[in-house]
């Protein structure tokens, strides 16, 4: 797992621009959702906790879809 969140973390800013254009926000925003809510069930953190940790805010419109994902299973 370790290794999948390091080839994440690495990846994101090389797809930063190439993302809109190919329309892969919803994966992205499902592979998101599933990283918190694995974080979530290893560690008890709440979504904003680990955000806060991350150094990430987000937008209200942001944060109502990641939190409609969760929710809705994606992780």
């Amino acid at each position: 797992m370790n290794n999948l969140l390091t080839l994440l973390t690495q990846l994101t800013p090389i797809a930063a621009g190439f993302v809109p254009a190919a329309g892969a926000a919803p994966e992205i925003i499902a592979i998101i959702a599933g990283l918190i809510a694995y974080i979530q069930k290893q560690s008890g953190m709440t979504t904003d906790e680990i955000l806060a940790r991350a150094g990430t805010t987000l937008d209200e419109n942001e944060r109502m879809l990641l939190e409609d994902q969760i929710r809705l299973g994606g992780g």
